[in-house]
This record gives structure tokens, C-alpha cells and sequence, in this order.
């Protein structure tokens, strides 16, 4: 692929197709502008924010861009938008795909779905609720729930950029429909680290967007538990594994995270600590905590290699300061300490 500053100094159109993240809001801004030639044109159908529209304006006044042509905008709508004044650009308003071929493709979408629910009973893309029939809900209901927050967990604990998530059901849950199930859990994955909405339509199409690959499978296979739900996430910063299940009275736990095992509910303020598997190292951990006047609620603890490392998941009262967590990584035996809120 091109590097973009090459990119931009060849084009003579710009248009922009990429979905708005923390890496590409303000992607264009006046660096990139003087990149380009004289009187190139720009064309932005993908989302607000993406270019700097200050700088786009600067750009049109001083004749660097000889026209633009905008499908959307940082603020929606776009009252006031001194852009619009400018007999240089083309604004629609958020309806630049509503050409024909878009049209016929969409009423196919539509008669596709419309006979999916009525001869199948699967509904997709409901614009308002997750599609969740009540005789399923009844029966695995209660991992909506621990899925959600096994997304949110993964979120807090995954480094780097995630690129494909997996997702294993085991045991009596694979007898039934579990899509909705690994839409909640791309719905707590992304509601964590997206600032836009993300509910259980749009969580796998924002997914999408982001060239995240989801895959699911099902075995009826299983082996400490009835029922199990298995997530791999595998990103830039390697990858993790997260095991749930629910238990009685229909509450989540995690009972896996890598090669640990251990049960702890996915709720409040969250220390998960990997130290060294030896003689008083949690109880250093602990002593810290009590030192700074935090309470430990609860204290789960699991072995990932006898004798080398030890992973502990402290539930908390009150959510330690960074000054806290500073202290924490300091201690000698604490190999990594990471806050979660659930």
C-alpha cells in the first residue's frame, strides 16, 4: 500500500472511505493539506471528523482545495457550518449513497429479511431491539449478560489493535441459537472502547468497519461445566482467552482468563494482578491495598504456572488511584497489575 503522505502529494481527487476512529479522527488536517497539490478536490461520504474542518476551510479560502464535496460532518446537522457558505462545496445531507443501484440492493435486503422472519423465524436488523425470541431467552437468557461483560473485561485487558475475535459454545448451550449471544459480547467489547453508541443492531456492523473478523462455533462436547462460553481475542498485542459460565442463580462468572483457572463474578472494581507464585506475595498485594484504606470485598486466586506465576482478581470496595496502582507495580513480586470496572 502507498504511505499517505506520498498519496496525498499525487491525488488529484482525495475521497475519503474509512471508518472514524481515535486513529482517524482528524486524519486530514492543515499538515496533510499542504501535502497536495494546487486545486485538488476532496471528498469525505465516510463520517465527520475525519478531516479537520477548520483546516478544510482554510484550505478552499486560500485555494490549496478547489472544491469539496461533503457527505457529513463533525456536528450533525451542520447549523451554522461556515463550510456551507462557500460556493466551493457540495453538501448533502448524509444521503450520498441513495443512488439507484443502492436502492434495488436494499429492497432485495429488505425481502430477504422479510422472509428469513416469516418462514424461519430469524430476525436481523431490527432497529430498535435485539431480535431474541422469548423461548430462547428463557433458556440461555442469562448469558447475555456474562457475554456482555466477557467483551468489557476483554476490552480492559487486550493491548493494541484487536483483529478477529472467536467465540466457542460448549456443552448444553450449543443446542440453541447463540448468535445474540456473541452480539452482546462485541457490544460490551466495543461500547468499552468506542465513544459512539454501540447497542446489540449496530455492534457487528461497527465490528465490520473496523476489519474485526468474527467467528463463532458450537460443540455439545463439555467437560466441568454444562454450559460454556470460550472467547479468543487475538490483536496486535497478542492474544487473550476468556472462559464463562453461569451458575446459580442464573449469575455470570468467569472461570478462565489464558491458561488460569479461576471463578470470580464480572462486577464493581476489578485488580487483576499476575505475581510471582511464591510465599507472601499476595499478601504484600494485600497489605498495600489496606495501607492506602482500600477494603478487598473478595479474593480469588488461580496458578498459570506452579511455581513461576500466579494470577489474583481482588474485588474492591473503592476503585484505587493511579498513585495506588503506581505502588502496586512497584512491588517487587508483581509481575502486572491492571484495573477493571464491570
Amino acid at each position: 500500500l502507498c504511505e499517505l503522505d506520498k498519496l496525498l502529494s499525487q491525488v488529484d481527487y482525495l475521497s475519503i472511505h474509512t471508518p472514524l476512529t481515535e486513529h482517524t479522527r482528524g486524519l486530514i488536517g492543515d499538515r496533510e493539506f499542504s501535502l497536495m497539490k494546487d486545486g485538488v478536490r476532496v471528498i469525505n461520504c465516510a463520517r465527520g471528523g475525519i478531516i479537520d474542518e477548520d483546516a478544510l476551510y482554510r484550505a478552499l479560502k486560500s485555494g490549496k482545495v478547489k472544491g469539496a464535496a461533503l457527505d457529513v460532518f463533525e456536528k450533525e446537522k451542520p447549523f451554522g457550518n461556515p463550510l456551507l457558505e462557500l460556493d466551493s462545496v457540495i453538501a448533502t445531507p448524509h444521503l450520498g449513497a441513495s443512488t439507484q443501484e443502492a436502492q434495488t440492493r436494499v429492497a432485495v435486503e429488505i425481502a430477504t429479511q422479510v422472509a428469513d422472519a416469516l418462514k424461519r423465524g430469524k430476525i436481523r436488523n431490527a432497529v430498535n431491539i435485539l431480535a431474541f425470541p422469548a423461548h430462547l431467552k428463557k433458556k440461555i437468557g442469562g448469558y447475555l449478560s456474562l457475554a456482555e461483560k466477557m467483551g468489557i473485561l476483554a476490552a480492559q485487558l487486550m493491548e493494541g489493535n484487536l483483529r478477529e475475535v472467536e467465540v466457542f459454545y460448549k456443552g448444553e448451550l450449543a443446542n440453541y441459537e447463540v448468535g445474540p449471544l456473541t452480539i452482546a459480547l462485541m457490544k460490551g467489547l466495543l461500547g468499552f472502547v468506542l465513544k459512539e453508541d454501540v447497542n446489540y443492531v449496530n455492534a457487528t456492523l461497527l465490528a465490520r468497519e473496523r476489519g474485526i473478523k468474527i467467528s463463532e462455533a458450537k460443540t455439545t462436547e463439555g467437560k466441568e461445566y454444562s454450559s460454556l462460553v470460550e472467547a479468543r481475542f487475538v490483536g496486535d498485542g497478542g492474544e487473550l482467552k476468556i472462559e464463562g459460565t453461569v451458575l446459580e442463580k442464573k449469575i455470570p462468572y468467569i472461570v478462565r482468563i489464558n491458561d488460569c483457572s479461576l471463578e470470580f463474578v464480572p462486577e464493581g472494581h476489578l485488580l487483576i494482578c499476575t505475581n510471582v507464585d511464591k510465599p507472601g506475595a499476595v499478601g504484600k498485594i494485600s497489605t498495600l491495598l489496606g495501607n492506602f484504606g482500600i477494603n478487598i470485598a473478595g479474593l480469588r486466586m488461580g496458578t498459570t504456572t506452579p511455581g513461576k506465576e500466579n494470577l489474583s482478581v481482588y474485588t474492591l470496595d473503592t476503585s484505587p488511584t493511579s498513585e495506588v496502582m503506581e505502588a502496586l507495580r512497584n512491588i517487587e513480586d508483581v509481575i502486572k497489575a491492571k484495573l477493571v470496572h464491570l
